[in-house]
C-alpha cells in the first residue's frame, strides 16, 4: 500500500474515533442528566456504562 492510501485511512480511522468520542460524550451527557432527575439503580447503570465507552473511546485515540 502506498505512503499516501495509509495516510489517508489513518485520518480516516482518528475521524471515526473522534465521532465515537463525541457520540459517547452525548450519551453521558444524556445519562447525568437522567441521574440528576432521578438517581435509580438502572439510571446510574447507564452512567457507568457511558462512562465506560468514553473511557475507551479517549483512549484510542
Amino acid at each position: 500500500m502506498k505512503k499516501s492510501h495509509m495516510t489517508v485511512l489513518t485520518v480516516a480511522v482518528t475521524i471515526c474515533r473522534i465521532a465515537t468520542l463525541i457520540k459517547g460524550a452525548e450519551q453521558w451527557v444524556i445519562n447525568a442528566n437522567r441521574v440528576r432527575a432521578d438517581p435509580s439503580p438502572a439510571n446510574l447503570t447507564k452512567l457507568a456504562l457511558a462512562s465506560g465507552v468514553l473511557l475507551t473511546a479517549v483512549r484510542s485515540i
